[in-house]
Order: structure tokens, then sequence, then C-alpha cells
């Protein structure tokens, strides 16, 4: 069997800036993985390239296994991050944001280029025209000012939602109107982007349209954050914490189960609990009112992870319409979702010691006391809403093009992105634990814990992931041809991953 204490920064160590597309790409040679969310591409080191594709093809005596298991950690590492932004409600809302921006804008940047001509930026151009009266006609700064406005309020959500402890900087912008007023255009916008790219029925999902008279009552009431001026009220983690936080501690349980160190003391003292990626398990013992625990398998941190969980799939807004418009932001905002999740883990305390065997059984119990206690829907129905929209005409014959990895060229990153999404639903309904708990479900740990590998008999016959259908493995086939998604899994698991 193999034991290892001594971690390598150079194998574990992802990007520190996984969720802000960077504008450039090296080799990602300092970088040891990262996941772009505007390009939808995850990228390894070539170091863990080269470790990720021996252990695929079995080649155990070139290497060390400890730097085996460490690379392929961070390989799960950042195929957690590709999982969060296409199998969570928030992560997709979050990703069609940026063709979102383009597809509302461009009708209207058109017509004010129509009218004035070519100008970047077009920002700038408008506050001037505006301060200084010189829009050749008032179409012009009307056209003009909704193309920015609307790539404003979408980017005012993503800020918010991503780093909520810097709402500071909102309040400080002109052209920020309020957090639930962001929160209204992105949903509204994506929703459309979503509906037009996937030729899906108009009444198949919430209709964006009839929110406008609700969020205006909300307004003119000067209800709290969705107001001009209001008062931000907002959790200390967002998104940004809550994703890494999330993949940290999956990727050091996946490192124990594979014979690294157990002990979260271990994992704490060579870094790996620090900073962004232990922000959001702190402040959930402090919500929580829990202490820290001695190992990385802990009940707490299985709670931790499925509260992770919770708070990134919101279920109101997409795929199932606002019932209550008072709390749209309690409801969709991962943050706001975290912090009430965390107190309500707190007023049941006999949910930090229910998650002992990583269960189904379990998911279903803590999920449910959880989300009756804030209010929210069980996280199963909206995976059901998600399945049934894909049964539609229009989502079969999405489901088809995802199927073959043939999609019609139009809007391709939407409809590559939400067949994902759909496909990922139908997995994630009969296995939430394993998608929950990532390492604690995995088929092949015990498999890299051991030297002898297929030749070993107790591995061949260890439990394997859930099986898929042919037609899927046949899309995995054609899906990977992309280097930079490392062929170093099953193909079941594969088809989750490759673009």
């Amino acid at each position: 069997m193999i034991v290892f204490n001594d971690l390598n920064h150079d194998l574990l160590e992802p990007s520190r800036d996984v969720l802000m597309a960077p504008t450039t790409f090296a080799a990602t040679l300092e970088a040891h993985g990262l996941y772009s969310t505007k390009q939808f591409v995850l990228r390894l080191s070539p170091r863990v390239h080269e470790l990720v594709d021996a252990l695929a093809s079995g080649d155990f005596g070139s290497h060390e296994p400890a730097d085996l298991i460490q690379a392929y950690s961070t390989y799960i590492h950042e195929t957690v991050h590709w999982w969060q932004h296409v199998g969570s409600t928030a992560g997709l809302i979050f990703s069609l944001c940026y063709p979102a921006q383009f597809s509302s804008s461009l009708e209207h940047l058109q017509n004010a280029i129509a009218e004035i001509g070519p100008k970047k930026s077009l920002k700038r151009w408008a506050d001037d025209a505006l301060r200084h009266g010189t829009a050749p006609s008032p179409k012009a700064l009307a056209e003009a000012n909704i193309a920015v406005n609307n790539a404003l309020d979408v980017e005012f959500y993503k800020f918010f939602a991503h780093s909520p402890n810097r709402s500071s900087e909102l309040r400080q912008n002109q052209h920020f109107e309020s957090v639930g007023h962001s929160y209204r255009i992105a949903y509204s916008n994506t929703l459309m982007a979503l509906v037009q790219s996937c030729d899906l029925a108009s009444d198949s999902l919430p209709d964006a349209e009839r929110w406008q008279a609700e969020f205006d009552r909300l307004m003119l009431t000067r209800h709290e954050g969705f107001y001009h001026g209001s008062p931000i009220t907002r959790g200390d983690v967002g998104l940004h914490a809550i994703f890494e936080g999330q993949a940290r501690f999956i990727q050091l349980q996946f490192l124990a189960a594979s014979g690294g160190p157990s002990t979260c003391a271990a994992y704490a003292a060579g870094g790996y609990l620090s900073g962004i990626y232990v922000d959001a398990f702190t402040e959930f013992l402090r919500l929580s009112e829990s202490e820290w625990p001695e190992t990385i398998d802990s009940p707490i941190v299985g709670l931790f992870l499925l509260i992770c969980d919770l708070s990134i799939n919101p279920t109101r807004g997409f795929p199932l319409d606002i019932e209550r418009f008072e709390d749209f932001i309690s409801d969709v905002d991962a943050g706001a979702r975290f912090a009430l999740l965390c107190q309500a883990a707190r007023e049941h305390p006999e949910v930090k010691q229910a998650i002992q065997a990583y269960s189904f059984e379990e998911y279903a119990f803590v999920s449910r006391v959880l989300a009756d206690r804030c209010g929210y829907d069980d996280p199963l129905v909206a995976l059901q809403a998600v399945i049934a929209l894909s049964e539609t005409a229009a989502g079969q014959a999405l489901m088809a093009q995802w199927a073959s990895f043939e999609y019609a060229t139009g809007n391709l990153p939407i409809r590559v992105m939400t067949s994902h999404f759909m496909d990922f639903c139908r997995s994630k309904l009969t296995h939430p634990h394993f998608f929950c708990w990532l390492a604690e479900r995995w088929p092949w740990a015990a498999r890299l814990r051991c030297r002898r590998g297929s030749s070993c008999a107790t591995c061949r016959s260890s439990p394997t992931a859930p099986t898929r259908s042919k037609s899927l493995r046949a899309r995995s086939r054609v899906a990977r041809g992309q280097r930079s998604s490392v062929c170093s899994i099953p193909l079941w698991h594969r088809q989750f991953f490759t673009i």
C-alpha cells in the first residue's frame, strides 16, 4: 500500500485565479491547473499532464506513486471547477453571462454604431455625450446607454456573486443601480439567450418579462436590495470562496483516501488550508458553531461539502419560476444561501454527525433538513425540472447534438454548456452523493493506493462508478480530442469534463 506524508506544492497548487479568465495563456508553466470561465477551458501544467498520462497508461514504474497521486489530485481539483460551472445552476448562470452580455447588447450596439460610427470605448462616449449634450440624436444616446448598461448590470452581478466582500466597490460606480436589479438583468438576459440559442419553447422556462412589474414594485416601495442607494446586505463569502473551498477539500479527501495524510493539521501545516481555499470553511465553522475537525474525512467536512452543493444550486429564477420576489436575492445568491444554510446547521446540530457513510440516504436526509429550515426547494426537484426540459422536443434535439458532439454553430457556447448541464442533472439525480462527495465515492482511490494496479484482484473487484450507455460513451470518445482534457479517467466520467 502507498503511504506518503510529504506533499509537493509543485503538483498540488492550482492557479490562484480560477474564476478569472486570463487574457493570455502561456503553457501554464507556473499554474499547475486552472479553469477559465470565459473560454470554458481546463488546463494543466506539462508536469501534471505527464504524470496523469502515465497514470492513465498504467506506467507506474517510471514515476513515484506519491507524485502520480498528487498530480491526479490537481486534475480532480480542476475537474471539480468544471463540474461547478457545468453542473450547478449558479455556475451555469455565471458561465453564460459572458455570451448573454453579447446577445443582449448586439442589436443596440448595431443601432448605436449606425448612428455614431464605431466608438471605443462606447461607455466613455455615452458618459461624455450625456454630460456635455453632444449626442447627435436622442436615439443614438439611448441605444448606446442600453448596450452599456446591459453589459455593466451583468458584470455587477458577476462581481457581487463572485466576491460579495468587495461590494463597497459597487457603490462607488455611478452605473450601479442595486443588487436586485443586477441579478434580475443577469437572470433575464441569460434566460433569454438560453431559450433563443437552444430553440426552447418560450413557456419551457420562467418568463423573465413577467418579472418586470414585480421588480418595479420592489423598487418603488424601496424594498431593501432593489432600489438605487439601498443598503447592501451580504455574506462574507461568495462563489469564489465556495468554489475553491469545495474543490480543495474534495482534493484533500482524495489524497487522504489514496494514502496521503489524513489529518487537517497536516494539510494546514503544508499551507493547503489557507487563504481563499479555506475562507468558506472557516466561515462555515463560525456560522454553524462547529469546531475544526481532526481528520479530513470528518462528518463536519462532509456537511460543509453538502452545504457548498446546496449553496451553488439555487432553484428559483432558473429552472423554477420566482415565487416570492422579495426573497429573490437570498434565494439565488450563493453567498446568502451559504450563510443561511450554515445557520440552519447550527439550529439542527444533529446534522453535524449525520454524514458517516457519505451515502445517498444521508445526502437526502441532511439536504431536506437544511432546505426545509431555509425555505428552499428540495435540490432533487430542480434536477427533475431540468430533466423534463431535456425531454421536450427542443431539449431532445439539443441532447441529440450532445450525444454526437455535432452542434449547430449558432451561439455554440450556450448550446454546449446547456446540453452538458442537462446531462449532468440526469446523472446527479440518481447519484447526488457522488457529485457532492466525489473523493469519498471515487472508484479508483483503492486502486491508486495499491502498487500492483490492474494485477490486483481486489482492485479489479472494487466498486465502479455509475455505468453509462453506449451512446454516452461514444460521445465521450468524440469529445475528448483536446490535449487540455487529459484522457486519464473512465469514459463515464470524461463526458462531464471534455468539450
